[in-house]
């Protein structure tokens, strides 16, 4: 077995301060202050209702999208992390002009933009986009990004997050990506269950006419920000996995 190197141990150690920190709901209550709360508690079910059907549908839609776009032929000024940030935040002032109408229209547009920034991670830790396994986990990262800390004791959050959604991957794939397929459609609403809860938020804040355009655009910026420290976290770890196998990476990433 080799052993891992002074180099991947600094690799391992900063991905777990990536995953392990606080989750993206803590954050985003401290970046745009405990207000949000009354803002989505007031909200009629049917807007909560309407918000879950969004995330759903922008997930199918994303996933689809994104990866037309994603390889790595082309221009590498498009593959910049800083691009695919002055997107979101371009589509999220357009989406917050005209209330939850155009906030549910902007939706899938800012999902496609962080999923294309994250399979470019992916790529550069050396996975390829061509792979469909590698295009479903840069979805699952949208899940395992919603909340990695530590669960049930000595459990490791990012680990069961992983494998769990790892297993929905393979279930998936098992169906040739066939959109009708229920393991598919599983894979897609247990990413959404997760990256749903701080959607809703963010949603909520652009349906308000005097914060859309402005909370569209810092809220997506802060959003991209979050997912791309994650996906460079996990293909980081998913690289060494490959190298190392998993055990003794995750050996080493708990004794951190």
């Amino acid at each position: 077995m080799k052993e891992i190197t002074p180099s991947d141990i600094e690799i391992i150690k900063n991905a777990k301060v990536a995953l392990e920190g606080d989750s993206i709901a803590l954050r985003f209550n401290a970046y745009v202050s405990k207000g949000v709360n009354l803002i989505v508690t007031s909200l009629p079910d049917s807007f909560q209702n309407q918000i879950s059907r969004a995330v759903n549908a922008s997930l199918t839609k994303a996933t689809d999208w994104a990866f037309l776009t994603t390889g790595s032929k082309e221009c590498p000024v498009l593959r910049k992390d800083w691009m695919h940030k002055a997107g979101v935040v371009a589509s999220g002032v357009l989406g917050g002009l005209g209330g939850i109408t155009t906030a549910a229209w902007e939706l899938p547009v800012s999902t496609m933009i962080m999923l294309r920034s994250i399979g470019c991670i992916a790529e550069e830790e050396g996975l390829s986009m061509r792979d469909p396994k590698t295009r479903l986990g840069c979805v699952s990262v949208l899940a395992m990004g919603a909340d990695a800390k530590n669960v049930k004791g000595e459990e490791l959050g990012y680990w069961v997050a992983r494998n769990s959604m790892a297993g929905l991957v393979t279930q998936a794939l098992e169906w040739n990506g066939r959109s009708a397929a229920p393991a598919l459609t599983q894979f897609i609403m247990k990413t959404a269950e997760r990256f749903g809860v701080v959607v809703s938020e963010k949603l909520a804040l652009q349906a308000v006419p005097a914060l859309g355009a402005a909370a569209g655009a810092g809220i997506n910026h802060f959003f991209l920000d979050h997912y791309q420290k994650v996906a460079h976290a996990h293909f980081s770890l998913e690289r060494l996995c490959l190298i190392y196998e998993e055990k003794p990476v995750k050996a080493a990433y708990a004794r951190l």
